[in-house]
């Protein structure tokens, strides 16, 4: 994924209704969006799809535990990522610059989320006792 452009905003804590609070600590929502001209080939649908759910759910688990919640009692963080171009390893850009983002907001962090992506290739190998 190369970068194009970056958007950062301070964090907006935002209180929870009395139905929503469960503890004292904090809570971190994450959502991941692609645009609908993401990824080479056919179009997206506009609509949130299944994929971006389960993303948005493994960047949340990725992140909540690296942001001190308890300091910031009844409140929420919104972390929200828009990938305008995936070429792989969307998944990993985003986390990454997540976590950069929240460092950068002041939103006290225990450490930084690095994160990379690989493949792995199950191409056919000639062993070394074939090339007699």
């Amino acid at each position: 994924m190369r970068p194009s452009s970056r958007s950062l905003a301070r964090p907006r804590w935002r209180r929870l209704t009395a139905s929503r609070v469960r503890s004292e600590q904090g809570q971190l929502n994450c959502e991941l969006r692609f645009t609908t001209f993401a990824e080479p080939g056919a179009r997206r649908s506009p609509q949130s799809g299944k994929q971006e759910r389960e993303l948005g759910a493994i960047m949340q688990q990725a992140l909540e535990v690296a942001v001190r919640v308890e300091l910031f009692p009844k409140s929420v963080v919104d972390v929200h990522a828009l990938v305008i171009q995936d070429d792989g390893g969307a998944l990993a850009a985003v986390l990454s610059a997540a976590s950069l983002a929240l460092a950068d907001a002041g939103v006290e962090m225990f450490d930084l989320v690095a994160a990379c992506c690989c493949s792995v290739s199950r191409a056919q190998r000639s062993s070394p006792s074939d090339d007699s």
